[in-house]
């Protein structure tokens, strides 16, 4: 993960470095709009790559804009009848309350 914006911001806005980009994996992908400087440079990336793939579990309507539409879906409850995810959860509902500390 890069902290440093100014270092990233060099990095996405140098024609030399965005153009040797030809393939592009990112997970969590709904995660990628993070504001419109970081959305611009990940679009920018993704428009000049020319292999993109996306994985989400909770694709986001910025993430389809920024990086392309849902090529394939896997519903959770097909996930959990084939053993991918674990079946038969259960939830439960607790209400807390919470004082001020004396």
């Amino acid at each position: 993960m890069i902290h440093n914006k100014s270092f990233f911001n060099n990095l996405i806005y140098t024609n030399s470095i965005r153009e040797r980009i030809k393939a592009v994996i990112l997970d969590e992908v709904h995660h990628t709009y993070n504001g419109p400087n970081i959305s611009h440079a990940i679009k920018s990336i993704v428009n000049g790559s020319d292999f993109v793939i996306g994985l989400s579990a909770t694709p986001t309507k910025e993430s389809v804009n920024n990086i392309g539409k849902i090529l394939y879906y896997y519903g959770i409850r097909d996930a959990m009848k084939k053993g991918m995810l674990v079946g038969n959860i259960k939830f439960y509902k607790y209400d807390t309350i919470i004082e001020k500390a004396k």
